[in-house]
């Protein structure tokens, strides 16, 4: 071969090299572009901007107190945090983390962030120094950020751009390299073969190329398609380059139809369109669909350039957000409502009412209410029928209460209503007795006719309390008075109200007080048998030991005070233990006198009642028939099934079982028969008539007759006048206690009376009986 063949085919095989070369860097180029990373990086990008952007709302709201609380405001927080973390530490992130100008503001913004993240988890409503601190901080997080967002999308649409340009520069190099090779046919004619076959060997190349150029712009087309958000795109005259199938669907145009034209000549919505370009952030928009649903949008658009700067295509996008606003109402809604009845729950109404006493010259009525006997409802029939009871109350309250007032159950059978601008106390007291009218009449649900009423409390503003908390406890003092009065009190507040319920505070403190250190006593009123005047039991009584007796407290309360505050069962035990003590040393003396000790039979105790008489009776090693215990018929009623199977259950241990204050309470035959009772007291009340009438003696006959008939031992109580106690002899009463027979007194004093009537079997030793500071009268 010649120099000057040898020079062609070299130079020929340069040419081929070079155009080998070259198809092989675009190949290379085109493998090292990575549209899809990109484009994921930068909606990852653009939904912490969005996270950002509403924060920055919420941030208001929150530090007004205007509809967020504090725990939804750290969950925020959290959403935030994540939100930017996601784009550095996780996978969502690797686009950026990939590109050191992308990384570098990636990390920006999370340094940023975790600088503000504990004043933010620090603010409290109301700190506006704070507040404008936290802005300046959020603002510096939203610079590094959007510049993120608008480098991610603006590498995203460069990338699509050069995608574009490798494929027509690869399509020239083939060209290219396809000249060479005819170049090099035609000055070596003795390479044809070779020459040929270089060619076809490029065809291929350029074919492959081609093909991998339309496999990335399908898979690009597929991408956009597959994203979940409507994607539009316009050329420098506004007309439609593109239409994403989520966009078809929003608007129910079809790309085919769309393509080439105006967006306003084919109705495509606004919020697909006309966003603003190159705003930082996103634009929240409605869009009315075809199907006739609405839907929340937040769009953003993006200008594509071309190399010399001018305007090549304009990208809208837009999140469609409508599943998790509708989500995010429905928690708020769930958050803010009871979920039974649907009213406002607690936390809301609370809310409500610290914004309307912050209203200037604002006067407002808060009702509280409390069903009455709610307990034994859900105790005879059931929860279920509960739930269906306070549904049914809930519509009554409300009808009663009218479109002005807004009403809220604030947990279990407790409501609550708001008057607005009530003209004073009397329209109050109208709307409270309206109230109270609407559940006076029988609900009718799927389980009958059930009676329910309500107690009523009512607190003014701004006569009693300037503040939430100030007026719902007033009203709560004034509730839980009515309830104290009768079934279906309605009670306003007053100062009276409130100094008694300071006295029942300080009440309960000396009794937990006198629990802990030994300050209470017992003192023991004798109960005689009247056939023969001997003592058969002495009844144990409360009371304080001399000179430490608060003034003008009475049994009752501090019962009520014990029940109220949760000291009843510790008070329980040690009235049990100390009576079961003092009648064994009384047995030890060869004076085995039964002790009676009155119980407070409210469900906590109920549920004990076994085990605390047991452990009092081992500790004190007392026979079990030397024990007596008294009920009252309304705590039994109360727990009917449950108290009858325990006294029924110490009964038969021997322990006598007494019905204390008889004809007092429901006095139901029907109840009477089934009590497994071994004596019957007769209440002072009907004692105190004997004498006074033919009415008294009727009624204290009928229910000696009665008792007898059930196979009972009946004892009078409140015998004071010598009148009485013959009055009883002549009914055939049993047995009788009062101050007339003997006052409470001391242990060491009634022993001397239980040895005195061992001798002489009979007592009237009235006189020997000093009283002592008593809690109540015997």
């Amino acid at each position: 071969m010649d120099r000057r063949r040898l020079g062609v085919v070299l130079l020929a095989a340069l040419c081929f090299l070079a155009a080998l070369a070259s198809g092989g860097a675009r190949l290379r180029e085109q493998r090292l572009l990575d549209l899809e990373a990109s484009l994921h990086s930068g909606w990852f990008a653009s939904r912490a901007e969005a996270h950002l952007l509403r924060f920055a709302k919420l941030l208001e709201r929150y530090a007004a107190g205007a509809g967020l609380d504090r725990e939804g405001f750290l969950e925020q927080v959290d959403v935030l945090v994540l939100a930017v973390r996601r784009l550095v530490r996780e996978r969502d992130g690797a686009g950026l983390m990939a590109d050191p100008v992308l990384a570098g503001l990636a990390l920006e913004v999370e340094q940023r962030l975790a600088e503000a993240e504990p004043d933010l988890l620090a603010l409290e409503p109301g700190d506006e120094a704070a507040l404008a601190a936290i802005r300046e901080k959020v603002d510096a997080i939203g610079q590094p950020l959007a510049e993120l967002v608008a480098r991610t999308y603006d590498q995203f649409l460069r990338a699509a751009a050069d995608s574009g340009r490798l494929a027509a520069g690869l399509r020239q190099g083939i060209l290219w390299s396809l000249g060479l090779t005819g170049l090099s046919g035609l000055l070596l004619a003795g390479l044809v073969a070779s020459a040929v076959q270089e060619a076809r060997s490029a065809r291929r190349r350029a074919e492959h190329a081609t093909s991998a150029a339309r496999e990335a712009e399908d898979s690009l087309r597929m991408l956009v398609d597959a994203l979940p958000v409507a994607v539009t795109a316009r050329d420098e005259r506004g007309r439609l380059l593109l239409v994403n199938r989520h966009a078809a669907e929003l608007t129910g145009i079809a790309e085919s139809a769309a393509l080439g034209r105006d967006p306003i000549e084919i109705g495509l919505p606004a919020a697909l369109c006309t966003a603003p370009v190159d705003a930082r952030g996103f634009q929240e928009v409605d869009l009315d669909c075809p199907d006739g649903s609405r839907r929340h949008l937040l769009a953003t658009a993006r200008r594509v350039l071309r190399e010399d700067g001018s305007l090549a295509r304009t990208v809208h996008i837009a999140l469609d957000v409508t599943e998790r606003r509708e989500a995010e109402e429905q928690l708020r809604h769930l958050a803010e409502h009871d979920p039974l009845t649907g009213l406002a729950n607690r936390s809301r109404f609370t809310r409500l009412l610290a914004a309307t006493l912050a209203r200037p010259g604002r006067r407002l009525a808060l009702h509280l209410l409390d069903l009455d006997g709610f307990k034994e409802i859900n105790d005879s029939l059931g929860h279920p029928a509960g739930d269906r009871l306070l549904v049914a109350v809930a519509g009554r309250l409300a009808g009663a209460a009218g479109s002005q007032a807004t009403v809220a159950r604030l947990g279990g059978d407790e409501f609550a209503v708001l008057q607005p601008d009530p003209e004073g106390p009397a329209e109050a007291q109208r709307l409270a007795g309206r109230l109270a009218d609407s559940l006076a009449q029988p609900v009718v649900t799927t389980d009958g006719r059930i009676r329910v009423g309500a107690s009523i409390g009512i607190a003014l503003a701004p006569e009693h309390g300037r503040s939430a908390e100030e007026l719902l406890r007033h009203a709560d003092i004034a509730l839980y008075r009515a309830k104290a009065t009768a079934r279906g009190s309605v009670l306003p507040f007053s100062a009276e109200l409130a100094a008694a319920q300071a006295i029942r505070h300080r009440l309960a403190n000396a009794l937990e007080s006198a629990l802990q250190h030994g300050g209470l006593a017992l003192r023991f009123q004798p109960i005689l048998r009247l056939a023969d005047r001997r003592v058969t039991a002495c009844e144990a009584l409360l009371r304080w030991p001399e000179g430490r007796a608060p003034r003008r407290v009475s049994t009752a309360d501090v019962v009520a005070v014990a029940e109220e505050s949760g000291l009843v069962g510790p008070l329980t035990e040690w009235v049990l233990r100390t009576a079961c003590r003092q009648a064994r040393f009384w047995s030890e003396r060869g004076l085995a006198c039964p002790v009676a000790v009155n119980l407070s039979m409210t469900p906590s105790i109920v549920d004990r009642l076994e085990a605390m008489v047991e452990a009092a009776l081992d500790q004190s090693g007392l026979r079990p028939d030397l024990l007596e215990l008294e009920v009252t018929e309304n705590v039994l009623i109360r727990n009917f099934d449950q108290a009858v199977g325990i006294l029924e259950r110490l009964r038969r241990r021997g322990i006598k079982i007494a019905l204390d204050d008889f004809g007092t309470g429901y006095s139901a035959l029907a109840y009477l028969q089934r009590f497994p009772l071994d004596k019957l007291k007769i209440d002072r009340r009907f004692t105190s008539e004997l004498g006074k009438g033919p009415a008294g003696l009727a009624i204290v006959d009928a229910i000696v007759r009665l008792g007898h008939a059930l196979e009972l031992s009946i004892v009078a109580e409140g015998v004071e006048r010598a009148e009485q106690l013959r009055l009883l002899d002549a009914v055939g009463c049993d047995e009788a206690q009062g101050f007339l027979l003997g006052a409470p007194d001391t242990p060491e004093r009634v022993l001397s009376l239980l040895e005195a009537s061992a001798t002489s079997g009979s007592t009237r030793a009235t006189d020997r009986f000093a009283t002592e500071p008593l809690l109540a009268s015997a």
